[in-house]
Formats: C-alpha cells, structure tokens, sequence
C-alpha cells in the first residue's frame, strides 16, 4: 500500500477529487463566457442593475484572475462641472470585483449563501 503524503508534499492529492476542481473551472470558463457576451451582459444589466445599464459599464477583458470594466464618458456618467461621477466609477469597481466572485461561485456545489 502507498504511503499518504502531506499536503506540502510532490504526490498529494486532495481527498474532493480533482472532478470536483474540474467542474468548477469549467462552470467559471461558462460564466466568463456568459459575462463577455455583449447581449447577454446587457441584458443581465437592465435586469439587475438598471443603473449601470444606463451608464453604459462593460466588461472589456475578463479572466479567471482579472477583469476589466470600461464606462463611458456621456451625459449620464457626466457631473456638472465636465468630470466623470465617483458613483459611476465605484460602480466599475464594484462590477470587476464582484464579476470575479460571482465567476468563482457560480453554480456552486452547495451553494453560497449571504445568511445563515
């Protein structure tokens, strides 16, 4: 019988399984997909957050370690004096940050909750 190794060893194999880490990633390759798509996001968007959905945020580039989100410089993103709104901006902040976590939970197996 082979001798169990520790986990800061060569040969250790965590006791999920590696179908378990498999799953996810491609559950986080099928919400990356998902978010990328421009109809789909933007539909997404009017649903949940009407608010970035007017100002125009997008996701430009997204992976499983980064995401980049662009908003556009229009009259809604626009303060009085010529300046992008903070509000808009921490809203692109917000939207690369949590489309990261949201890629990284999807359909996750329990599933997360916010309550207990």
């Amino acid at each position: 019988m082979k001798e169990q190794t520790g986990p800061g060893e060569q040969n250790w194999v965590p006791t999920t399984g590696g179908h378990v880490a498999a799953r996810q990633a491609a559950l986080t390759a099928r919400f990356i997909r998902l978010m990328t798509h421009r109809v789909k996001f933007r539909l997404y968007l009017f649903a949940r957050i009407p608010s970035a959905y007017f100002s125009g945020i997008r996701i430009r580039e997204m992976d499983e370690t980064r995401c980049e989100v662009s908003v556009p410089y229009r009259w809604f993103s626009q303060n009085p004096f010529r300046s992008t709104y903070f509000a808009c901006l921490s809203m692109a902040a917000e939207m690369s940050t949590g489309a990261l976590a949201m890629a990284h939970i999807y359909k996750h197996d329990p599933p997360y909750r916010c309550w207990s």
